[in-house]
């Protein structure tokens, strides 16, 4: 069985990620928009107000953290794909090494 890591692919899909926490502002701004009342409707509905309020911080606290979540997700994944990369360089040049070994060895005979 063999396994093999494409990091490119790591780093796309860390691409995506950062895309989709970025996109989280435009959702914080929506979420702002339509849940916020106007100082005349917060009188006459301040029980509304309050709910709206309320449900706003909500979402922006989970939003934030969603955008925390897939930004550090983003980072791991790029942190794995370097690892990943450093290894396999580590492994090709031993094995360089232990190819040259062998031909120096015979070169001798």
């Amino acid at each position: 069985m063999q396994f093999d890591v494409t990091t490119s692919v790591l780093r796309t899909q860390q691409g995506r990620l950062q895309s989709l926490a970025d996109d989280t502002a435009a959702a914080v701004t929506y979420a702002e928009s339509h849940l916020s009342l106007t100082w005349a409707d917060s009188m006459a509905f301040a029980h509304v107000d309050n709910v709206a309020r309320d449900v706003r911080d909500a979402l922006t606290n989970t939003l934030g953290r969603i955008k925390d979540v897939l930004s550090a997700s983003g980072t791991e994944l790029t942190l794995t794909a370097d690892d990943y990369d450093a290894r396999d360089e580590e492994a090709r040049a031993a094995m360089d090494a232990q190819v040259r070994l062998v031909e120096g060895a015979e070169g001798g005979h």
